[in-house]
Order: structure tokens, then sequence, then C-alpha cells
């Protein structure tokens, strides 16, 4: 018998966004603040002192995000959310009704990025890289 801790559900939306067409990275670098998901009872709000930053170029993709407020001693992971069509998403970003509930049409890929047992202040901090070209396990 396996045993294991089910991580607790978390109210983070930990993942970076890459909207990526046949074989073109965006290019440069992007850096935004991490916001707690929202829910049906709550609106998304920021969360302190926490960034994401992504940079692309034909090579592929890089991230790296520092977040706080998590819940101490679980684990928090970030994925990869690719949109290979985001010209079908119905507002800019894409939301994720689109990314999720109309995947075909947008067509979205998830793929694991990295993964962290929070630290007992909170705080997680995660890096990962994804290659150019088809996305592995997406």
């Amino acid at each position: 018998m396996s045993h294991y801790r089910r991580p607790a559900r978390a109210a983070l939306a930990a993942t970076l966004t890459a909207c990526l067409t046949a074989g073109t990275a965006m290019a440069d670098e992007m850096s935004h603040g991490m916001e707690h998901m929202a829910t049906d009872t709550q609106p998304a709000r920021p969360i302190a002192d926490s960034i994401a930053r992504q940079e692309a170029d034909k090579e592929g993709l890089r991230m790296s995000l520092e977040t706080r407020e998590l819940t101490p001693g679980h684990v928090t992971t970030a994925w990869w959310v690719i949109m290979t069509n985001p010209s079908a998403c119905s507002a800019t970003p894409c939301p994720a009704d689109d990314v999720i509930g109309r995947a075909a049409e947008v067509g979205t890929q998830i793929a694991f990025a990295d993964g962290a047992v929070n630290a007992p202040d909170g705080t997680a901090s995660f890096a990962a890289y994804l290659p150019a070209g088809v996305v592995p396990h997406g």
C-alpha cells in the first residue's frame, strides 16, 4: 500500500502562459506580479512581493517565479500553459474559460514546469526551460 500526501488545493495561479505559433516564440522578456486565482466566491487578488519572469527566443522559453502566501509544507507546482491558436481566445490575455473550456479551439497544451515544497514562511521559487518545438507530454 502506498502512502502519499495529497496537496491542498492552492488558490494560486502559478502558471506562466506562453503563446506560441508554429515554431515562432514570443521575443524578448516579460515579467509580472502573481495573483491568487479567482474562485466562485472571491475575485483574483495580487500577491505582494511576487514576480514571474519569462524570456523567449527561437531556442525556447525560460521562466522563473517567486511567490509567497502559500501553505507552509505543502507542494506547489508550476505548469507551462501554451495556446497554439491564441487568436481564438475571447479576450487578451486568454481567459481560463477559453484555455480549459475551449482547449481544442485555442490549441491548449499543458506541460509540467517545476515543483517545490513550500518553505515554512509560505514562499516558493520555481525555474524551468521549455525548448522550442513539440511540447513534451502536452
